[in-house]
Order: C-alpha cells, then sequence, then structure tokens
C-alpha cells in the first residue's frame, strides 16, 4: 500500500538483505495519479523524480537548492546511494538535470506508516530557475474540505505495471481525520494518526498511487503533504494518506535549518 515501485524495491531488498515488514505485505504498495492530466514542470517546478538504474521509483520536492525532501519508505532500508535526483522536466524522457545524493536522512520515529518522511541531501546544489524551484514548508495542516493538489510519474491505473514519462496532477479534497480514521478502521495495520493527512473525493477515482510515492501534495503553493500510502488506488470510501508536513516541520527545521 506505501506508494512505489515494487520492482525497484524488491531489487533494492536483495542487494540490502531487507525484508519487506509485515505492514508492507497487508499494505499493498501503489501509488499513482489516478483521474488527473498531464501537468508542466513550470506549474510544478519543485517536482522531482528519484531514480535507480534509469527507472522512476519516486518523488520526491525541492525545499533548498541542495535538499529534498521525500517519503522515509522510498528511502529506508534502501542503498539511497544509488539513486539520481531527477529535476527540471515534467517528461522523464527529456533532458532534466540528473544529480547524485551525498546523505539520505529517515526521521527516526518513522514506523512503516507513521512520520513517513525523508531527506536527501545533493552532492551538488541545483541552480533554481523557472523549472526548478523550492517549495515553502507548511507550519499548518489544512482544513477539511480544503481542495489540494498532487503531483506524480505514477501508474494511472492498477492494472498498468509500468508508469508514465509524462507528470500528471489531480485536485483532491482533505478528509477530516477522525472520517479517514473510521473509513480504515477494517484495515489491518492502517492506523492513521497525527503524523497524517488524508485527502480524496467522496465518489472515488482521484488519488495518488504506485510511483507517486514521496511526491507533493500542495495547497496554494505550499508543502502540505507527502504521498504516503492507501487502500488501492481511488478507492470509494479509502482516501489517499499522506504524511502530515505540520507535524514533522520541526524535525525538518532540526535537520536541514529550513
Amino acid at each position: 500500500m506505501l506508494r512505489y515501485t515494487l520492482v525497484l524495491l524488491f531489487s533494492a531488498a536483495l542487494v540490502s538483505g531487507k525484508v519487506l515488514p509485515p505492514k508492507l505485505q497487508r499494505l499493498h504498495p501503489n501509488g499513482r495519479i489516478v483521474g488527473g492530466t498531464e501537468t508542466t514542470i513550470e506549474d510544478n517546478p519543485w517536482q522531482v523524480s528519484l531514480e535507480a538504474f534509469g527507472l522512476h521509483n519516486c518523488g520526491g520536492s525541492i525545499i533548498s537548492p541542495d535538499t529534498i525532501v521525500t517519503a522515509a519508505h522510498c528511502i529506508d532500508g534502501l542503498i539511497s546511494l544509488f539513486y539520481e535526483v531527477v529535476s527540471g522536466t515534467a517528461d522523464l524522457l527529456s533532458n532534466g538535470t540528473h544529480s547524485t545524493v551525498k546523505q539520505a536522512i529517515v526521521h527516526e520515529g518513522y514506523d512503516g506508516l507513521g512520520n513517513d518522511v525523508a531527506l536527501i541531501i545533493l552532492n551538488e546544489p541545483l541552480t533554481l530557475s523557472d523549472t526548478t524551484q523550492a517549495v515553502p514548508l507548511a507550519d499548518a495542516e489544512p482544513a477539511a474540505g480544503d481542495t489540494v493538489t498532487v503531483t506524480g510519474w505514477g501508474i494511472l491505473n492498477e492494472d498498468d505495471l509500468i508508469s508514465p514519462n509524462q507528470l500528471y496532477t489531480v485536485d483532491v479534497a482533505i478528509v477530516d481525520r477522525e472520517e479517514c480514521t473510521a473509513d480504515y478502521a477494517d484495515v489491518e495495520g492502517g492506523d492513521v494518526d497525527d503524523t497524517m493527512i488524508c485527502a480524496g473525493v467522496p465518489e472515488g477515482g482521484k488519488d495518488s498511487c504506485s510511483g507517486d510515492s514521496g511526491g507533493p501534495l500542495t495547497k496554494d503553493g505550499q508543502l502540505v503533504g507527502i504521498v504516503s500510502w492507501g487502500l488501492g488506488c481511488g478507492e470509494v470510501g479509502y482516501p489517499g494518506v499522506y504524511t502530515n508536513v505540520a507535524s514533522v516541520r520541526e524535525w525538518i527545521r532540526d535537520q536541514t535549518g529550513i
């Protein structure tokens, strides 16, 4: 249910010797933009792709010229130095900027679902431009009903095995945390806590999915969430679950000064 690409996860697990934790076995990995449309990097200049061996695996957001924020489950237990960060493009087949990784920092409170946040420090700072910009971090979580935007290169439906090369976007609405908790009450391991926010639409069909993990959920140009997990993609009654940036804001500041 964590929203990243299974092929890379299994490859990296073999290299690192890591065994999939129980929650990953119960909550099937997914993460795509479902029900959205193509978008441009100029409208989302903070969006990056985390690639390994030339394959997109997760998303991320630029928060300073040398710092990317992503989901902990994209990094935890993996050899993050295999990653390249691709920025400045909405089309992964075009000539984006490829940056190597100096260091990865996973939140010490990450437990498989909660505190699902990590930082990537680049070897060389990015050159900021119209297509490469840092996104401001929200200090307060959005209210229930607020419209938010999620972007990514994840799969477009659950029958797909390969993510598209083009960046997609979709607008969803924040779901009250108590309502979201009730939605996931029947899902083993699907515990929603204060480090998470939920977003979707009542009729389903709009969501993030596999390959979108770690990518941005924004409101009015601020980063309010990080694609984390969910049951399926766009399922009625199961909104997407995102890391609550406001809840980890102080941790990011302590690690980076940002």
